[in-house]
């Protein structure tokens, strides 16, 4: 009958004195292991779960776009501030979230942050300029407010393929904020509240019921094709654990 494992301060106290020992080791891993099964099922969304609400609003949209005519200039206004205040929490959110913590990390690897997430960021780099195509090929919206919609979703687009190509090529990023961190996150942040300053008095009365429906539609997909990117991540640590796990079983390595 194996020992009880004790507590993580007494294994660090007694890693001066004795060698951890097979079980003290597998319990680690497995913590460790189920602690990344758990984030990664936190949210309770699976590919299934999504492609099956993917299906469902395409069903809702075939019904809507065939009850007659629509006013399309309303829709993509109202397809463009639903994005733009989505997004707006979505960036500030994040921009909160990923404040610098105490930690001993300074630096890490791009490949690792970013290596299992490029479908999230594709999808991303698709939904920006599908946003952008629609707001010029409209040919209703005023120069000023294409330039701050430029300005916000050509950032975006910018960061995001960076994003890709350092998760192709490793490189060491630092932890820390500087000045370049703050631009590019307040800088597209201001220009998504300017446009909506410019776009919410555009919002048409008329038929908004319908209109909105058929954005919110198209909006829901949007965000369902990049959560279905999301989904598709996979944890950089799960492979290595899993193998660490394996060789100390078959006793190809030691606790050590």
């Amino acid at each position: 009958m194996s020992q009880p494992v004790p507590p993580p301060n007494q294994l660090a106290d007694s890693h001066s004195s004795v060698d951890p020992n097979h079980e003290h080791v597998l319990h680690l891993l497995d913590s460790e292991i189920q602690e990344i099964q758990s984030a990664e099922k936190r949210n309770g969304w699976n590919l299934w779960a999504i492609l099956g609400a993917i299906g469902a609003l395409i069903w809702l949209l075939t019904g809507e776009l065939n009850t007659g005519s629509h006013d399309w200039l309303g829709i993509i206004t109202l397809v463009i501030v639903e994005f733009l205040i989505v997004d707006g929490v979505r960036w500030l959110s994040a921009f909160i979230a990923g404040r610098p913590t105490k930690s001993d990390v300074r630096f890490h690897w791009s490949s690792y942050l970013f290596g299992t997430s490029r479908p999230q960021a594709i999808i991303e780099i698709l939904r920006s300029i599908g946003i952008l195509l629609a707001a010029f090929l409209c040919r209703s919206f005023q120069w000023y407010l294409l330039t701050t919609l430029s300005v916000c979703y050509g950032l975006h687009l910018f960061l995001t393929t960076i994003l890709v190509i350092l998760s192709v090529k490793p490189f060491a990023i630092s932890n820390t904020r500087n000045k370049w961190t703050y631009f590019f996150a307040v800088t597209p942040w201001a220009s998504l509240v300017i446009s909506l300053g410019f776009l919410l008095p555009r919002i048409h009365i008329n038929q908004f019921v319908a209109s909105f429906r058929i954005s919110a539609l198209i909006v829901g997909l949007g965000y369902l094709a990049v959560m279905f990117g999301h989904a598709l991540r996979t944890s950089v640590a799960m492979p290595i654990l899993l193998d660490l796990r394996r060789r100390l079983v078959a006793r190809k390595i030691s606790p050590v």
